[in-house]
Order: C-alpha cells, then structure tokens, then sequence
C-alpha cells in the first residue's frame, strides 16, 4: 500500500498542501486509500458502492491521497495528539490497516481506527499492534433505520456483536460508536440508543446528517438545530451522568420536553460550553466535518464563545429551557 488519504484540514496542518485552517483539527485524519468505491452502500456516504459521489470525499470533506510515507514524515514534525484511521469496506482492508499501522509506529502517537466489523480475534491482533481505541459506525439509532440506511451490507445484530467483543478487547471508554442525527429517527429513540450504549461503557460520536450530492439521501435535509442542541445536551447529561434516561420527559412527537434538573446547574453547565464541543474519542474535534466554516455549528471545534452560548440558550434551546 503506497498512498493513503488525509483529510485536507490535517494535509494543510501537515503542510502537505497550501492553504489555511480557520481551526486546526487536533487529530490527524486519515482514510484508507482504495481504488474504487467502499463495498457497502450507505445512503449517505458519498464512498458507497452505488454512489455517484466523489471518491475524494467522506461527508462534505475533501481526502486528498498522498504517498503513506510523505504523511509519516509529516506527522514526526507536526504535534497532533491522535490520529484516527477512517477504513473503506474492500477486499484486503484489514491487510492495509496493519501495514499502515506498522508504518505508523515510529510517529508514537495514540491510534483510533474507524472500522467495518471485523472478528474478535482480529480485534486483539489491533491492539497488539497499537491501536488504541476503535471506532463503530452504527450511525443509524435502531434495526429499522439501520436496514433502509445500511442494510445491504451490514446488519444491525452484527453491529452490535462488534460492539460487545470491541469492548471485551478494548475496554469501556476505549470504544466509540458513531451516530448521526437526522435519518429519520425521534429524539426519544435517539436518546434511548445513546443511553444503552453509554451504558456499556463506550463513548458517543455524534454527527448531523449532511446530504452530499451523488448520494441517495442528497435531497433529505439537514436535522434541526434545536434538535440537535437538544440531543448534544441530553447526551452530554447521560454520558456525566448527572442525569438518567427517566429524568428526560418527551412530548407527543417523542421531542425533548424537559429535563428533570435543577435550573440553575443546567445553565451552568450550557453556559460551560462542554455540551456542544464536538463528541468522540479523546482530542476528537473535527472542525467543519458537517458545517461550513461561517456556520451554523452543529460541533463546535473548540469551546464555543459567550456570544455564541447566549445564542444557543435564547434560540436553539429556548423552548426547553421555557418549560424547565
């Protein structure tokens, strides 16, 4: 395996290619590099098998491809303190994970890999050679959205089962399930998957749809905003656990009503900012991976300023604030 591709806020970081980082991503980026199409079909993955989407592109952002060992040289000068390995589904992927992984080990800097299921055992030999935590893109919140959105090669039991032995092998904590908001799902059935799988003990990466052209879901539209807030908070509550799943209430559509917490320590918390930061393992910010840089934010890169926290309270979490 000779390239590989980097997102190109961690290539401009790396000073691989010109230009400017409004705000510079804390973990390098990568991506397998494969020439063809990931052999799953998500309906909103530019990657997919049956996507007209650019090959160079994973959710709005470019992956441009370089020589694996221009982007070694480039990470021993640069100070990041993670890279994350994102893997397209291929025959022989786990094959090049292990060669990248091996080249990356004079760099000795913390691994997390983004990956297809693959078998426990294969999850031991990833930690035997340094990865450190390991990503799982459920991404939809139950079987029923999972089977319309990913189903022709994935199933929602075989997620789960990576799930459990990646956990066995990594431990709680090491372990990230990915979820994006907005594929249909209500916020109680979100907030109820979110809660089961903090309850195994691994972390949540949360992301907001964003339809990209050339995929099947490039007419849906983004999730609300408020939507959103309101699930970054409630999943922030969850994860520190200040609050349990029975202290949320929904109304009638299954949204967020109200949240069974003193007032005041919930300003404080909103107004720390921590809530909408964006989610995922350790030193994980993905800046601009759903929004443009001129905004709206749905994961703020770094923590959000007073002006944008007033916002926040007054509009995207002005109703459930009313009713607390």
């Amino acid at each position: 395996m000779h390239y590989i591709r980097v997102s190109i806020g961690t290539a401009i970081l790396l000073k691989l290619v010109k230009g400017i980082c409004q705000t510079a991503p804390t973990t390098a980026y990568l991506m397998t590099y494969h020439n063809g199409k990931c052999r799953a079909n998500c309906a909103f993955c530019p990657q997919a098998r049956n996507s007209m989407g650019r090959s160079d592109m994973l959710s709005r952002v470019l992956w441009p491809k370089f020589k694996i060992n221009d982007v070694i040289n480039a990470l021993s000068s640069k100070t990041v303190k993670r890279i994350c390995i994102q893997t397209l589904n291929y025959n022989g992927f786990v094959r090049d994970i292990f060669r990248i992984v091996n080249s990356l080990s004079s760099v000795d800097i913390p691994i997390s890999l983004s990956i297809p299921p693959v078998s426990i055992n294969t999850l031991r030999e990833f930690k035997l050679k340094g990865v450190e935590r390991i990503g799982i893109s459920f991404d939809a919140v139950n079987p029923e959205i999972f089977s319309e959105i990913k189903g022709e090669t994935y199933s929602w039991s075989g997620h789960v089962r990576f799930l459990d032995n990646a956990l066995k092998i990594f431990g709680r904590g090491n372990v990230t399930v990915h979820i994006i908001i907005g594929l249909g799902e209500s916020e109680y059935e979100a907030i109820k998957f979110i809660n089961e799988v903090i309850s195994k003990g691994a972390l949540i990466g949360l992301f907001a749809f964003t339809p990209i052209q050339g995929t099947r879901l490039e007419h849906l539209a983004k999730p609300s905003i408020e939507k959103y807030r309101r699930l970054q908070l409630s999943t922030y509550l969850l994860k520190k656990e200040i609050i349990k799943l029975d202290d949320i209430e929904f109304n009638s559509r299954n949204e967020v009503l109200g949240i069974n917490i003193e007032r005041n320590r919930l300003l404080e918390i909103i107004d720390s900012g921590l809530p909408f930061i964006t989610m995922g393992c350790p030193d994980c910010n993905r800046p601009y991976y759903n929004e443009e840089p001129i905004g709206p934010y749905y994961n703020y890169p770094l923590k959000p300023g007073r002006n944008e926290i007033e916002k926040i309270k007054a509009v995207d979490l002005h109703n459930l604030l009313s009713y607390i």
